[in-house]
């Protein structure tokens, strides 16, 4: 009966302190090939999304002006973010593995992979190691 009791006064607790906008509904706007170019909140505030002629996403525009752009290379692989001119780049190996990440601060971790594509060692920016 006491742990009902307190489990029924933690529910109510719970509850209490919901705030009014944690219930809300969104919009989603899709295209012909099922990729997301539009999410609205019920504010009508919108974030949308565009592809380039490969269905790989190129732009995110925030509502409050921010953008995160995409780049890829002839293979499809992502080569930049860059997000409010901070650019994050990736560079990938001839099998198509994520070999290296450079941060916006030009930090890098390194990565290295056997024949197979299993991790074998991966370089943080200290030049510290994990075998």
């Amino acid at each position: 009966m006491f742990k009902k009791l307190i489990a029924s006064l933690t529910f109510l607790l719970f509850l209490t302190f919901i705030p009014a906008y944690a219930v809300s509904t969104k919009s989603y706007q899709y295209v012909e090939n099922d990729h997301i170019i539009q999410i609205t909140d019920p504010r009508e505030i919108s974030l949308t999304y565009e592809y380039d002629n490969f269905n790989r996403l190129i732009l995110k525009k925030y509502p409050n002006g921010r953008k995160v752009e995409y780049e890829y290379d002839n293979i499809g692989h992502r080569t930049k973010v860059i997000d409010d001119d901070k650019t994050t780049s990736f560079e990938y190996d001839i099998f198509g593995n994520i070999s290296k990440i450079t941060f916006p601060n030009s930090e890098s971790v390194q990565y290295l992979y056997d024949p197979l594509g299993k991790l074998l060692k991966l370089t943080y920016p200290d030049n510290s190691e994990i075998y």
